[in-house]
């Protein structure tokens, strides 16, 4: 799948969500009812390095579908949980098409 095809899916498959798009990313959220809430997105589209320059997105075509998860999931995925802001180490950020922890 391409980005435009993950962005869709997410649109389309969930009730109530919706999406915005800023520097180039775009953000998902869960938002029943009649006014949008923005505060906190389930899913993110990174498409840049603005904010992470471990996973070289600026390669043509690239980007990172980012799902938030519970403590409980992210631990029995990948271990403990690391100090705020630092990046987990022993991963390749640039892998494709591999299950990996938010690098940032």
């Amino acid at each position: 799948m391409n980005e435009a095809e993950v962005a869709e899916y997410l649109m389309q498959a969930f009730d109530d969500v919706n999406g915005v798009t800023a520097a180039g990313n775009s953000f998902f959220f869960y938002s029943p009812g009649p006014t949008p809430d923005h505060r906190m997105p389930f899913a993110t589209l990174m498409t840049n390095d603005d904010n992470d320059p471990t996973s070289n997105l600026s390669r043509p075509g690239i980007f990172r579908l980012n799902i938030g998860v519970s403590r409980d999931t992210y631990r029995s995925l990948f271990g403990p949980l690391p100090a705020a802001y630092v990046a987990p180490s022993g991963y390749d950020f640039t892998a494709l098409d591999t299950l990996l922890p938010r690098p940032v």
